[in-house]
């Protein structure tokens, strides 16, 4: 149940932000210290965010009875699921304000803030559980005041790197719908894609199945502090180094992935009964559907890596979105055909083929990228 709630939650929320938050950095590059530059872009997130929160909560309301049909839960309890996911979507809003900790490199402040947000949240399920009074439904609402605590938490640690314009700025906004337009297809289909596996178990597999598929994406959180570094370390720096010294970088922070990746397959390999103990004996018997989880995790995790760095030059063509969405639908309709997406294993497969369809994509993206004169959209045209 939370699982299913989790993955609709994940969706409506790349579908809100379509970008606009994690593109403030991009945008500021070289101006990234300036505050008013980084007020100006976070005022034109809110802008945007803000109007795609309307839109896609009429969405929600109208899909989530849609996706949780075949579901044994009463009406009630998909009422509260779908409003815990809408107030974690509005909260992790909030979120952008971290653009200035990223900015000026405040990790403290950074993680202290999901610190404190993780370690209460923790505490009180912990007690809920401890009492019997922890559902899915209360799960997902800790979730989003957990989202909300970071959210604050963030605002009041960058109060002194940033001052929040107080009337919509047309040349920030235009600058940033330009940087995105290229990608928000590409974002959007994403936000859908990413669920894809959650759907399909929804309904065509069992409950067993999905309860499978959610345990085995929880060891995807082995790359959230990968992922974190992405964002925070990697994205700011190579949106500022120098073109005489990007291969350089670029190649450096491949073959650090290449490397994590390896270590972490290899651990997979020789001990798979220490990842599976840790979702539980239940599933200590999916051996083989781990390695297929794992390996998809680190496809993922590499073409993510390279996308933060791309971004972060703007190598940004509408090309690249088309080829990305058509690859993948197409990837959907072949699995449809040679594998049994009604099982744990087939499904992971899928999300296998996938993953590769990103990588091979966001290698040509490099490349043409790195090409003599090759270069992003010029987003202040």
């Amino acid at each position: 149940m939370f699982g299913v709630a989790f993955a609709f939650q994940t969706t409506i929320s790349g579908l809100v932000d379509l970008g606009f938050s994690g593109s403030i950095i991009a945008l500021a590059g070289e101006k990234k210290g300036d505050a008013k530059v980084l007020g100006a872009y976070i005022r034109s997130a809110k802008y945007y965010r803000n109007r795609m929160l309307l839109v896609v909560s009429i969405f929600a309301f109208i899909s989530f009875p849609v996706v949780t049909w075949n579901q044994p839960w009463s009406l009630l309890t998909k009422l509260f699921l779908l409003l815990s996911a809408l107030f974690a979507v509005t909260f992790a809003g909030l979120s952008m304000y971290s653009a200035p900790l990223l900015a000026h490199r405040d990790l403290k402040s950074y993680y202290g803030v999901q610190a404190i947000s993780a370690l209460s949240r923790l505490a009180v399920c912990s007690f809920l559980h401890a009492i019997g009074f922890l559902t899915a439904v209360l799960a997902s609402f800790m979730g989003a005041i957990g989202l909300l605590i970071i959210g604050i938490g963030y605002k009041i640690k960058a109060k002194p790197f940033f001052e929040e314009a107080f009337r919509d700025d047309p040349v920030s906004n235009g600058e940033m719908i330009r940087y995105l337009k290229p990608m928000i297809p590409g974002l959007i289909y994403n936000s859908i894609q990413g669920q894809v596996m959650v759907v399909i178990i929804t309904f065509v597999g069992k409950a067993a199945n999905i309860a499978e598929v959610t345990a085995l994406g929880r060891i995807g959180q082995l790359f959230v502090v990968l992922s974190a570094f992405n964002s925070v370390v990697i994205e700011p720096y190579i949106a500022g180094v120098s073109r005489r010294l990007l291969f350089r970088r670029y190649a450096l922070f491949i073959l650090c992935g290449v490397g994590v990746v390896a270590v972490i397959m290899l651990v997979a390999e020789l001990y798979p009964g220490a990842l599976l103990w840790v979702l539980g004996s239940k599933y200590s018997h999916l051996t083989q559907e781990l390695f297929w989880a794992i390996t998809a995790s680190c496809i993922f995790y590499l073409a993510a890596l390279m996308w933060t760095m791309h971004a972060a030059r703007k190598w940004v063509w509408g090309w690249a979105t088309f080829f990305y969405i058509t690859a993948n639908v197409a990837v959907i309709v072949v699995s449809s055909m040679i594998l049994d997406l009604g099982t744990t294993a087939g499904v992971l497969k899928m999300g296998v083929l996938s993953g590769c369809v990103g990588l091979i994509l966001q290698i040509v993206i490099g490349f043409v990228g790195f090409l003599p004169g090759g270069k992003a959209v010029a987003v202040a045209d």
